[in-house]
């Protein structure tokens, strides 16, 4: 599903959470299958590419989150039918998806490839997978309207945060006075003036999207890649699962189905393990 997903230009999961957001499982055994070609520009010349598993690419990797009281069109789609209903299953689902580009005789807005995460919800009901893209992360863009107590807690407690946060503050007409001053004890906290980005009314979607991309092309120049693959050991390492390592009760029942099916003629094992096919052979619709 991934792979044909990814076909069609979509976003993927990277983390998936489990019921209640309990517990939430990198995807790596899932995005495994996804292989992606690019023209690099250092390539532009010789008309050549890059192919690659998507999930061994060492590439800048960049996560997008917000604060719960982010209220940013820019990341919402609230004016679309049915944008304002409440999520009740997507909450800490992490999406992923990749810039790629195409080289000389393109309008490319990034010259190496990129990939870029989305986190549904805010950190704080989704503290573990914000902390696993946040150290994984070349940087970290949070979106906000105010900080609150609990927030701000959360991002002064985070390593190298002057290094690899951003801020990007939703300023409206009429903002509450103690709204902006959150942000300013915050960014004073972690000292951060330059990496502090405000979207005004004033400015579209457009045009905050080229400023953003600027900013990240900036950025990219002379930080560490990472590739998915490598994201294993983070993710057991904060108490993430990972979709390709098996626990022994797993490995059990899965050597228990496979012996089932040895003492068993195939057409046998079929009957009585799929009861709805059994049932729609014999004329029952399911």
């Amino acid at each position: 599903m991934a792979l044909k997903m990814s076909m069609c230009q979509f976003s993927v999961p990277l983390l998936m959470p489990h019921v209640n957001n309990s517990q939430s499982t990198l995807m790596l055994w899932a995005l495994r299958d996804i292989v992606k070609e690019w023209r690099p520009y250092s390539l532009s010349e010789s008309r050549g590419f890059v192919e690659n598993h998507i999930v061994q690419a060492k590439i800048p990797f960049y996560s997008f989150v917000r604060l719960q009281n982010c209220k940013s069109q820019y990341l919402h789609t609230q004016e679309m039918k049915g944008g304002a209903i409440k999520r009740h299953i997507a909450n800490g689902l992490a999406e992923v998806s990749w810039y790629l580009p195409r080289g000389r005789g393109h309008p490319d807005v990034f010259p190496d490839p990129i990939a870029f995460a989305n986190l549904r919800g805010n950190i704080s009901e989704s503290l573990a997978q914000f902390t696993f893209l946040f150290q994984v992360s070349t940087a970290t863009f949070v979106f906000l309207d105010k900080i609150e107590k609990e927030e701000h807690e959360i991002l002064t407690s985070l390593q190298d945060a002057k290094s690899k946060l951003f801020l990007v503050v939703n300023r409206k007409d009429g903002s509450a006075k103690e709204d902006l001053e959150s942000v300013k004890k915050t960014v004073k906290e972690l000292d951060l003036p330059k990496q502090c980005e405000s979207k005004y009314p004033n400015v579209n979607v457009v045009e905050f999207s080229e400023k953003l991309s600027a900013a990240i092309n900036k950025i990219t120049v002379g930080k560490p890649t990472m590739n998915i693959e490598n994201m294993l050991n983070k993710a057991v390492e904060l108490g993430l699962s990972v979709d390709e390592c098996t626990s022994d009760d797993q490995k059990k029942t899965a050597e228990k189905i496979v012996k089932g099916i040895r003492v068993q003629k195939i057409p046998d094992y079929k009957a009585n393990s799929f009861l709805c096919k059994a049932l729609t052979g014999k004329g029952y619709r399911c």
